[in-house]
């Protein structure tokens, strides 16, 4: 378990006896000092673009609230990568991928049998209305790893 590095005192503005409620839930109480934390200025997301004119405070208390100020500071925004989840997604896929690679496996060896041409032919394979279509398969390992792709993309740290 990766724990954060700790905020410095002087820009920690959250409560140290935000408990933990008694359904497991985190209650978190954000409390900005007026002296460190000026609220007539307007702060920008990590990409710089502004959002002039909001404010911390202008948040109703809850999600809204602490989502602008976790967007207040580059060093406040921390959230869950669900590694874990992304993993067991990702095997998921590669086994269905894996899958579909065996049926085309078979629809390949099947063709080198009976009609070499249909191997060399994408037209000549779309054509044949007695076999199974390979190009529906084609077409479902592409979304597979399309899916594939993008989850692996996410479960990487950056």
């Amino acid at each position: 378990m990766t724990v954060p590095p700790p905020t410095p005192p002087s820009t920690a503005p959250t409560s140290p006896t935000s408990p933990a409620s008694s359904n497991g839930d985190c209650v978190i109480t954000i409390e900005t000092d007026p002296e460190k934390h000026s609220h007539n200025e307007a702060y920008s997301d990590p990409s710089g673009s502004s959002t002039a004119g909001t404010e911390v405070d202008d948040h109703p208390r809850g999600y809204p609230n602490l989502a602008a100020f976790m967007n207040s500071s580059d060093n406040f925004l921390m959230c869950r990568r669900f590694a874990f989840l992304h993993s067991r997604v990702l095997l998921h896929r590669q086994d269905e991928l894996a899958e579909m690679e065996k049926q085309l496996l078979a629809m390949d060896d099947e063709d080198a049998e009976n009609d070499t041409l249909a191997l060399q032919s994408r037209r000549r394979d779309d054509q044949r209305p007695d076999q199974p279509s390979r190009k529906s398969l084609m077409e479902r390992i592409d979304s597979k790893l399309k899916d594939y792709g993008k989850t692996s993309d996410t479960s990487t740290p950056q």
